[in-house]
């Protein structure tokens, strides 16, 4: 069973709709076996509440950042963050899905990092965007996970 450490956190750089038979099909076009992400929050189409789907098992190895995959989990948000503002309602389903990893793993707040954040990176990047805060994301994690204990 692998030792998870830390959450990382990513964006997609696409539509909020954007599902996991999509990034799916992104990912094997690199090559790679499938979906690198273990979660995906996201909206099933417009105007539809967001919700989370499983990409990878957590149980192995994600593919989500270069060289900080083997004790970590991939959770990605669907958007662009790099030049929008999460929505509230985006905020708080990742917060949500987030808090629920570290409670399983034995986490702290403390321990998510943004995808930009978990440096030597071999994929170097502003993911999850320019407009999502790590701090503030980390505050949120941290009272998701009070109320879900």
């Amino acid at each position: 069973m692998r030792q998870i450490r830390r959450v990382i956190v990513h964006h997609t750089d696409s539509p909020d709709t954007t599902s996991v038979s999509d990034v799916d099909r992104w990912h094997r076009a690199r090559g790679w076996r499938g979906i690198g992400y273990h979660w995906l929050v996201h909206r099933p189409a417009s105007g539809e509440p967001w919700t989370c789907d499983r990409g990878r098992g957590e149980e192995e190895v994600g593919a989500h950042d270069g060289g900080q995959n083997s004790d970590s989990i991939g959770v990605a948000i669907a958007g662009r963050f790099s030049r929008d503002a999460p929505s509230g309602p985006a905020w708080y389903a990742a917060a949500a899905v987030v808090a629920d990893c570290c409670l399983r793993n034995g986490l702290t707040a403390a321990n998510v990092e943004g995808h930009r954040e978990n440096e030597p990176s071999n994929t170097p990047t502003d993911c999850p965007g320019r407009f999502w805060s790590m701090d503030a994301f980390r505050d949120l994690v941290a009272r998701a996970m009070e109320d879900q204990a």
